[in-house]
């Protein structure tokens, strides 16, 4: 969940036309199970805020069969409200369930329900720093929630005095992005203490590092306090920045990504653009166009190359994920849950 001044105003208009709505959704009849395949991406599906219809979808890329809850399918039960995020982690998917206030944790091959992680007020991304601690980012709290892996619990907390969105782990560190300040927090993943922060700007949410292991940073700007959007390429041992790239002011980029080989950036700016990170901005090349569509997720399959991406439609009924070759020609199109956002490649 995006909390733009635009998505909160798309949010009062579903919730008016819902509460007006007589009609009962219509019951899953049909049982499933996990696909031991291999060949199968999880789509991450937000639903309607405050309507507890978040879903993770599966496609198994072999046959196109797709299961738009399997979640609800497999364990008997709705996922919650809002799922913002999914994090793969050894044996186990949590699935971070964003205005339900708590994680979900499921067995990768048979995505069984294991435990629930309470305690949290709106998580937003997952990050695993060791065998047994992972931070959990946080819309409301300004700090970062420490979890335990063997217990499946919160056990303390980081104090960031922000909110806090996307983070990466690197060098014993956590960069963490925050979108309404202007600074990139550090924190030291050993003594779970916040020791340096570097000076970007605000509106900063995608953060990820490529094969050299520099850290990239994606702001999506401010037309409104005529703040352009910019690409940061950032040293993670002297926290100094590499490189600034400034996007137009018409444009509005989000959803960074990066290629398996960790070589080649994506993301969305009316339509899916690719960028070699040796290249500048001015390199980048539009590869799908924005075609009557909702594009609000991305992703890259690490071993194909393939390119997914997320149509939300009008937020209101069942999105579409979009499946391109590597040359950006259309594979297929799958109808998904509400509001799909995110990507999960098995």
């Amino acid at each position: 969940m995006k909390l733009s001044p635009l998505k909160i105003v798309i949010f009062f208009f579903v919730f008016v036309l819902f509460a007006c709505r007589k009609d009962k959704p219509e019951p899953i009849t049909q049982t499933f199970s996990a696909t031991s395949n291999e060949n199968t991406v999880f789509v991450v599906n937000e639903g309607n805020f405050m309507f507890a219809n978040a879903a993770l979808s599966q496609i198994n890329l072999e046959n196109d069969e797709v299961i738009e809850d399997i979640y609800k399918s497999i364990n008997n039960q709705n996922l919650g409200d809002v799922l913002q995020s999914v994090y793969e982690n050894n044996k186990y998917y949590y699935l971070i369930v964003n205005n339900s206030s708590k994680i979900e944790i499921i067995d990768k091959n048979t995505l069984r329900a294991k435990a629930t992680i309470t305690g949290l007020n709106s998580p937003r991304y997952m990050q695993v720093v060791s065998n047994a601690k992972a931070y959990v980012s946080d819309l409301y709290d300004n700090a970062i929630h420490i979890l335990d892996l063997n217990s499946f619990s919160k056990i303390g907390s980081i104090s960031i005095n922000s909110w806090t969105e996307q983070m990466t782990y690197l060098f014993g560190k956590v960069f963490i992005t925050a979108p309404n300040k202007d600074y990139l927090y550090i924190v030291n993943a050993e003594k779970d203490i916040l020791i340096d922060s570097i000076l970007l700007q605000k509106n900063c949410y995608s953060i990820l590092q490529d094969k050299e292991s520099n850290i990239w940073v994606l702001s999506a700007g401010n037309s409104s306090t005529n703040l352009s959007a910019k690409l940061f390429k950032i040293n993670p041992v002297n926290f100094q920045i590499i490189s600034t790239f400034e996007f137009g002011s018409n444009d509005t980029p989000g959803n960074l990504k990066i290629n398996g080989t960790l070589d080649t950036l994506f993301f969305l700016n009316k339509g899916v653009w690719y960028l070699p990170i040796h290249q500048s901005l001015s390199n980048a090349k539009k590869i799908i166009a924005l075609q009557n569509s909702n594009y609000y997720g991305l992703g890259i399959h690490p071993q194909s190359s393939e390119i997914f991406v997320a149509d939300a439609l009008d937020y209101v009924q069942k999105g579409n994920v979009l499946r391109y070759n590597s040359k950006g020609e259309l594979i297929k199109s799958y109808k998904v849950g509400i509001i799909p956002s995110d990507f999960v490649f098995r």
